[in-house]
């Protein structure tokens, strides 16, 4: 019974792929959160974050590169921190985006899901 629910709660190759994509996109928008914060106080602690981050997400990345090709692979990372980054940058940073600047982010995540369809 145990081996049965193992394999019911399997996700399928695409989703993680996805999951990596993600996870790689979260470390990666955390590194450049913890840049902007650099500019306004230069803190070693900040340095090792941001070595980490960048470190933690390009080991995701290249988990998803050897089940799927690098072009899909970066414009999927690219398009969850375009959301991810402007989801932050308004919520942390206090930064507002014009509306041509929302839908060309908009343009990007839908693109991006028009290839992975």
């Amino acid at each position: 019974m145990p081996a049965m629910l193992a394999n019911s709660l399997t996700l399928s190759s695409t989703a993680q792929i996805a999951l990596l994509s993600l996870g790689s996109a979260v470390f990666y928008t955390g590194s450049m959160a913890a840049m902007k914060l650099w500019t306004q106080t230069h803190s070693t602690l900040l340095l090792v974050i941001i070595a980490t981050m960048i470190m933690a997400g390009t080991g995701l990345e290249i988990m998803a590169l050897k089940a799927e090709r690098l072009g899909m692979i970066y414009v999927t990372i690219l398009a969850c921190e375009v959301g991810l980054i402007a989801l932050l940058s308004c919520l942390f940073f206090g930064e507002t985006f014009t509306t041509k600047e929302m839908l060309g982010c908009l343009l990007i995540v839908i693109g991006t899901a028009l290839a992975w369809a």
